[in-house]
C-alpha cells in the first residue's frame, strides 16, 4: 500500500508549470486561480510563487521568468526554471488544481482530528467534550469547488455567475425550489427558495404549520426528486409519516384507527408506495441541539450528494447552549442554521410557535413581536411566513378552513398574502378565485363590513 501523505508535490509543480505556460489571457486562469489560495499549497517556495502570479495575473501582466525577475532572484528563478521544462502541457491545469485543494482538505481535517483527539483525551464531561468535536468537526470546509473559502476576486465570481446564469436558464430550479403553492410561489417569483435561505415558518398551535412544511417537503421530495430532512421534536416519526401519508392520498388521518373502505384503503397503499420511492429521511428524536442536526445534514450531504431541504419542528423545542437570556440561546440557534444552509445549500424551513399574547389582542394576526424568545430571528431569517386561521378563533365566520399564509419579510422581495384551504387536516392549495368567493360569501353573510384581498 502507497503511505498517505497530505501533499502532492507534482500537482503543485505540474500547475505552476501550466501557468507559465497558459499566459495571463488564458480562460482556464480565471477558474483556477479562483479555486486556490497560496496556503493550499504544502511547500513554502510554490506558496510565494503561485501568490505572484496571482497578482501578477490580476494586474493584467505578462506571467514568465522575466517579469518575475525583479522579484523572485536566484535558486527561486532557478527553481521556477526547472519546473517549466518539466511540465509538457498545460491541459490539466484544473485537475491539478482540485488535486492540490483535496490535500490541502485532507491536512486541514488532519489538524482537526488531532485537535479532537486533544479534546477527548483532556478533563471534562463525556457530553461537553463529544459536543466540542462535533463542532470542530463540522467546520471543516467540505466545499472543493472553486471560490470555496477566502476572498474571490470579482472577475472569477463574473466567470463563475455566467455558467450559473445559463444553468438557470435550461434549469428552473437551479437558483432555487418552488412550494406548489401557487400563492407563495407568485410572491416568491423566479427565484424560488434559495438554497442558501432560511425560511421561518410562525404560528400558533394548531394553525397548520406543521402541515405547511409537510406539503412542502412532499413537493421537493416527489415532484423535485430531491432529498428532504425532517427533524421533528413535537411529534414521533410514525406520526410525521401518517401526516405525509394524509397529504398524498387525501385520507384524513382520522381514518387510520379504524378500519376503512375499499377506495380509501387504494387511496392510502399507493400513497405508501410513492412515499417509499422518495428520500425522505425524518429524524424525531427529543431536544436536538445544533450540532447534532448539522452534523446529520453533513452525512446526508455526503451520501446523496446534495440536499433539497431541511425542516425543523420546532425551534424552542431545540436544546439550546448556554446563555444569559433565552432569546440569546435561541439567536445562537437561528444563527447557525443560518450558517448550515450557506453551508451545504440547502433552505431550512424552521417551525416556530408564537407568544400567547398573540390570543389577547381583537386582530389576532401573527405580528414580527409574538415570535417568542427569538430577538435576532428578524436578522437571520431571509424569509418569514405567518400562518392564520380566522376559523380558528371564530368557527362560524364562514370562512371554514381558509388559512392566510401572511409573508411578513422577504429579504429577496415583496411580502405578502398568500391562501390555503384546510379540509379534515389536509393542506389544499386554491386559487385567487375560490378565495375572492370564499371572502364574497363571508361577507354577504355578515353585518360587519370587511376589506379583505388575495395579497396586501
Amino acid at each position: 500500500m502507497t503511505q498517505w501523505q497530505a501533499h502532492n508535490q507534482e500537482a503543485e509543480e505540474n500547475f505552476i508549470g501550466a501557468v507559465f505556460k497558459l499566459g495571463v489571457d488564458s480562460d482556464k486562469l480565471a477558474a483556477a486561480f479562483g479555486q486556490l489560495r497560496p496556503e493550499d499549497f504544502y511547500n513554502p517556495k510554490h506558496q510565494k510563487i503561485f501568490k505572484l502570479q496571482k497578482q501578477m495575473y490580476y494586474n493584467k501582466h505578462p506571467i514568465d521568468l522575466l517579469t518575475m525577475s525583479d522579484t523572485l532572484k536566484g535558486d527561486s528563478l532557478t527553481f521556477i526554471g526547472s519546473i517549466i521544462q518539466s511540465v509538457h502541457s498545460a491541459a490539466n491545469i484544473s485537475g491539478y488544481a482540485r488535486l492540490i485543494k483535496e490535500r490541502a482538505l485532507e491536512r486541514t481535517t488532519l489538524a482537526k482530528l488531532n485537535e479532537s483527539i486533544a479534546v477527548l483525551t483532556g478533563l471534562g464531561e463525556t457530553k461537553e467534550k463529544t459536543s466540542q468535536i462535533v463542532n470542530l468537526l463540522s467546520t471543516i470546509e467540505m466545499d472543493t469547488s472553486i471560490g470555496a473559502g477566502g476572498v474571490t476576486h470579482i472577475r472569477d465570481i463574473a466567470m463563475n455567475w455566467i455558467d450559473v446564469y445559463e444553468d438557470r436558464i435550461n434549469n428552473p430550479n437551479a437558483a432555487g425550489i418552488s412550494t406548489n403553492i401557487q400563492g407563495i410561489d407568485k410572491i416568491f417569483g423566479a427565484r424560488g427558495v434559495n438554497k442558501t435561505d432560511l425560511i421561518v415558518i410562525g404560528a400558533r398551535p394548531k394553525m397548520g404549520k406543521t402541515q405547511l412544511a409537510i406539503t412542502i417537503a412532499d413537493h421537493v421530495a416527489k415532484d423535485l426528486k430531491k432529498t428532504v430532512m425532517i427533524f421533528s421534536m413535537e411529534m414521533a416519526n410514525g406520526q410525521v409519516f401518517e401526516r405525509f401519508l394524509s397529504h398524498g392520498s387525501k385520507v384524513s388521518t382520522d381514518n387510520f384507527y379504524g378500519r376503512m373502505c375499499d377506495d380509501k384503503y387504494a387511496m392510502v397503499n399507493k400513497a405508501i408506495s410513492e412515499l417509499i420511492d422518495t428520500k425522505i429521511y425524518i429524524d424525531d428524536h427529543t431536544n436536538m441541539s445544533l450540532s447534532h442536526i448539522r452534523s446529520e445534514c453533513r452525512k446526508m450531504k455526503a451520501k446523496n450528494g446534495e440536499i433539497g431541504a431541511i425542516f425543523i419542528d420546532y425551534l424552542t423545542l431545540m436544546k439550546a447552549e448556554k446563555a444569559d437570556r433565552n432569546d440569546l440561546a435561541y439567536g445562537l440557534i437561528t444563527k447557525g442554521l443560518k450558517d448550515m444552509a450557506k453551508d451545504l445549500r440547502a433552505p431550512v424551513f424552521l417551525l416556530a410557535q408564537l407568544s400567547r399574547g398573540v390570543d389577547s389582542r381583537q386582530d389576532k394576526r401573527p405580528l414580527m413581536s409574538d415570535l417568542r424568545e427569538t430577538g435576532q430571528i428578524e436578522q437571520d431569517a431571509d424569509r418569514i411566513i405567518f400562518l392564520y386561521s380566522e376559523s380558528a378563533y371564530n368557527p362560524d365566520c364562514g370562512l371554514g378552513g381558509l388559512t392566510e399564509l401572511n409573508i411578513s419579510a422577504n429579504r429577496h422581495g415583496p411580502t405578502g398574502r398568500a391562501y390555503v384551504d384546510m379540509v379534515n387536516g389536509i393542506m389544499i392549495d386554491i386559487d385567487e378565485n375560490q378565495v375572492n368567493e370564499r371572502f364574497s360569501r363571508e361577507q354577504s353573510n355578515s353585518s360587519a363590513p370587511k376589506k379583505l384581498a388575495w395579497s396586501d
